[in-house]
């Protein structure tokens, strides 16, 4: 029985000294000492997505800042930032957050020195040496505008560059393989892009560019982690994201729909990675000006939001961004428009339906509207012009339930095609159904009334018109379906 107790009061004994040494670790003290000339206090700050925000503020006392906090901040790339908001040095925020870093306001990088972090003393040991290469990579790059007219220096500089970033990448390499385990080898294979193999960069096939574009659509995320939330706060994360969307996928909602699930996947669809990027996706295609990214939005929505999947959300603006993608679905392209029948002024009613025209331009209008106004004229002369060789009617809708209102606008303004109001005929909430908050709205529909554009302006007819002829015509060539 005795032996049991006295197990018992070293495994309590060991169990507190680890307790105690646990809780020495767990609040961060960042001590900053800066030689020359330096303001009363010094701000913390870390880059989260695109963006930097101010995370924490130290004031001066005797020529040093600390910086405390109740936990540990969360790990990735931050900064030191002064009062006038000038960045002085980034630094890498690894899970040992006590340490102390002496740095000379003459060149902070430079000269910082670490004590207490090994892994940061690395972080900081390599990118001095980064930026000697830089400053290598500048002369060479200042030679070039000096030797533009001599080919053979132009082709002894071009082979020094390559050298040098061939010696920067196996630099990297070696680093990523002695560290490996470490944040800053996450860090630094993180913030490598993916190059081609030697194989498609040499190869002379011809359909080279075709095999380097799938490889690169393939690897690109090759070096980032969709699991590592410490990369949520780094520059090139979310950046690469963006660039994946913007350069590497067919600008068509589909084509991002399958981009965007692509990537979702890879976060195990939870954690805080996942979540970041249902935030920033969602913002980015409900806020979206381009033409029929307006169904990227919807999307995410019903395959995220309506199935439960984003359950973090407050409930009423879950509701509202539901609603908002319902409120959006009738009008998507490819679908044909919502049927409206209104009356004009006199009371007659129009079908848009029976519009016998090959292209109608659903047009939403406001009297009090300025962006009307300035949009009429234009639509006036593109009527007046193309009316016939387009064959296409201006179905228009006014907003606004004044009828007074409207034909005055009308009678001044000389409207010469359909103009409905939107309160009046058989049709209820029409700008409700076409989603028609602002004015002007425009949506163009082929002959069995399909919308094909939306919000666009006159002055992009043109060359709508143009495409949709080209698309047509190689449907047509190919023996595919219009739609």
């Amino acid at each position: 029985m005795d032996s049991m107790l006295k197990k018992f009061a070293i495994i309590s004994v060991i169990l507190m000294v680890c307790t105690l040494a646990s809780g020495q670790t767990i609040k961060p003290e960042i001590r900053v000492i800066i030689d020359g000339k330096m303001d009363s206090l010094l701000y913390l700050a870390k880059y989260y997505g695109e963006k930097t925000y101010m995370v924490d503020t130290a004031f001066k006392k005797k020529n040093r800042y600390i910086f405390t906090a109740d936990s540990l901040y969360p790990q990735g790339l931050y900064m030191f930032v002064d009062q006038s908001r000038r960045r002085l040095m980034d630094f890498l925020m690894t899970s040992d957050q006590v340490f102390e870093i002496s740095a000379d306001s003459a060149n902070y990088s430079a000269l910082a020195k670490v004590t207490g972090n090994e892994e940061l003393a690395t972080f900081f040991e390599y990118y001095k040496e980064l930026g000697n290469k830089q400053q290598l990579k500048k002369e060479i790059t200042e030679q070039f505008n000096e030797h533009k007219d001599n080919a053979d220096s132009l082709e002894m500089l071009r082979n020094k560059m390559k050298d040098l970033d061939s010696l920067v990448r196996k630099t990297e390499e070696e680093m990523i393989r002695k560290h490996q385990g470490s944040f800053f080898s996450v860090f630094l294979k993180a913030s490598q892009e993916v190059l081609l193999p030697d194989s498609l960069v040499k190869s002379k096939l011809p359909d080279r560019d075709r095999r380097a574009y799938r490889y690169m659509k393939e690897h690109y995320f090759d070096n980032l982690s969709f699991k590592d939330e410490r990369l949520l706060n780094t520059p090139f994360f979310y950046t690469r994201v963006e660039s994946f969307l913007d350069k590497m996928i067919v600008p068509s909602p589909d084509s991002i729909c399958a981009a965007i699930d692509y990537m979702l996947g890879m976060t195990g669809k939870s954690g805080p990675v996942f979540k970041f990027l249902i935030w920033k996706l969602t913002y980015k295609y409900e806020s979206s000006n381009i033409m029929g990214y307006d169904k990227v939005f919807v999307h995410i929505i019903d395959n995220y939001f309506s199935t439960g999947l984003v359950n973090w959300y407050d409930a009423k603006v879950t509701s509202q961004l539901i609603d908002r993608a319902n409120s959006l679905r009738a009008v998507l392209i490819g679908n044909a428009a919502p049927p409206i029948v209104l009356a004009d002024t006199a009371g007659k009613l129009y079908d848009l339906y029976r519009i016998p025209n090959k292209f109608t331009v659903l047009y939403f209008w406001d009297p009090d509207c300025g962006h009307c106004r300035e949009e009429l004229p234009k639509l006036k002369a593109y009527y007046a012009q193309k009316k016939d060789s387009i064959d296409f009617e201006i179905f228009s809708v006014c907003s606004d339930p004044d009828l007074e209102k409207m034909k005055k606008y009308l009678r001044k303004n000389e409207i010469p095609w359909i103009a409905v109001n939107a309160a009046i005929g058989k049709t209820a909430n029409v700008k409700k159904m076409y989603d028609a908050l602002t004015t002007p709205l425009i949506y163009i529909l082929d002959e069995n009334k399909s919308i094909i554009a939306k919000k666009i302006l006159s002055d992009q007819f043109d060359e709508f018109f143009r495409e949709w002829a080209a698309l047509k015509k190689k449907e047509k060539e190919s023996g595919g379906s219009s739609n």
